[in-house]
């Protein structure tokens, strides 16, 4: 997770049919506009970042950009003509664990992931989840089901 302090220190670009995620400093991560599989949104009730885009390659790999990201209104354009539709971020006022698939139209809407409580098995560890629940993050069947008969993997 990178640390609130750092967010407007990255920023999303799409150059050269190339996505990337940089800092600063250096290049976070970087994916091919072709390897794109998925595209969708995340939030999440956390005290850092707590809202992400994510994309989904067609081998099943994510990698997360923070929604705060410079430039993103600026790449979330681009990327859109490129892809052929007008992306939107539609989870900007949800505040827990929330999901929803940005492209392709086929999934759009459809929640990307499936959250699954943990089950906490000593006494500390339940009061801990009282406090701070965590849930394992799993592809939501719509998901898996469209990587699976448009890409033959998951």
């Amino acid at each position: 997770m990178i640390s609130k302090s750092k967010i407007n220190q990255t920023a999303l670009s799409l150059v050269n049919d190339r996505i990337s995620y940089i800092s600063s400093t250096d290049t976070i991560w970087e994916l091919g506009i072709n390897d794109l599989a998925v595209l969708g949104e995340y939030t999440c009730d956390s005290i850092g970042d707590d809202y992400f885009l994510i994309f989904v390659t067609a081998s099943g790999d994510r990698y997360e950009a923070s929604f705060y990201a410079n430039e993103r209104d600026e790449f979330l354009t681009k990327l859109g003509l490129n892809l052929g539709l007008q992306l939107e971020c539609c989870l900007c006022n949800s505040t827990e664990l929330n999901s929803r698939v940005m492209w392709p139209e086929e999934i759009t809407n459809k929640p990307l992931f499936k959250f699954v409580p943990t089950k906490a098995n000593t006494i500390v560890k339940r009061i801990k989840e009282w406090v701070i629940p965590t849930s394992e993050i799993y592809f939501s069947h719509d998901v898996e089901e469209y990587l699976a008969m448009n890409i033959n993997v998951v």
